[in-house]
């Protein structure tokens, strides 16, 4: 019998062959998803092809090698990681390459927040799309230097949606996969919003404002339900 993190391992894998397939429009590849090692895979290397700065001088690439892994505490603990292989320029990833996406203060990791989500947050990285700069602070640099940055490029980098379509794809998080434990009174969850939300206590980073700048259409909203 697998365990719940190999079953979970096993439904991502699924999620991340199906969003690469729906990725693929007039035989264009937005994403393409190599498992490493055996199953059920625990890292992957992705390729995303999309515009991103890839340097203080504001030169943009158009594909872009990010290495996903999943740590042993994955999904009760923590999230996966996403850490840039390529060059990647942005106030949101670390130094050591790492990508911030958000868990902390009141945002913390839940298990609900699907994969798919997460990836399609990534691509908004990457694009620079001004809706998710957080500059409160940055991940590396200083927020000066990235208001300079900002003054003289013109986010996003890539005007195109990485997902074409609706101006706005809601994609709800996953259902909790059944576990042996005895199951929990049922309750109604608080899920997580990843990305800019209203500004509270301790929540973390603020979104940068860029003003008249026509912003592209995102990809996804992981929503907090309100309850426990």
């Amino acid at each position: 019998m697998k365990s719940f993190r190999d079953q979970r391992l096993a439904n991502d894998y699924d999620e991340l062959v199906s969003l690469q397939q729906r990725l693929r429009q007039d035989g264009r590849t937005k994403l393409d998803v190599q498992p490493v090692g055996s199953r059920p895979y625990q890292s992957y290397n992705l390729f995303f092809h999309c515009g991103g700065f890839v340097d203080e001088f504001g030169s943009i690439r158009q594909r872009h090698q990010i290495f996903l892994e999943f740590p042993k505490v994955y999904p009760m603990e923590a999230p996966p990681t996403f850490k840039r292989v390529s060059p990647l320029f942005h106030p949101n990833i670390y130094p050591h390459g790492v990508f911030c996406l958000g868990f902390e203060g009141d945002r913390q990791w839940s298990p609900t927040v699907s994969l798919e989500s997460l990836i399609l947050h990534v691509s908004r990285l990457i694009r620079f799309d001004p809706e998710w700069v957080n500059l409160d602070p940055p991940a590396n640099r200083t927020s000066e230097f990235w208001n300079a940055f900002l003054a003289k490029t013109t986010p996003p980098a890539d005007a195109e949606p990485f997902v074409v379509g609706s101006q706005e794809i809601e994609l709800p998080t996953r259902a909790p996969e059944p576990t042996p434990q005895p199951a929990p009174v049922a309750t109604t969850r608080r899920a997580i919003r990843v990305g800019p939300g209203p500004r509270r206590s301790g929540q973390g980073p603020r979104p940068v404002n860029l003003p008249n700048q026509n912003r592209p259409s995102g990809p996804i909203r992981v929503k907090r339900v309100d309850g426990q």
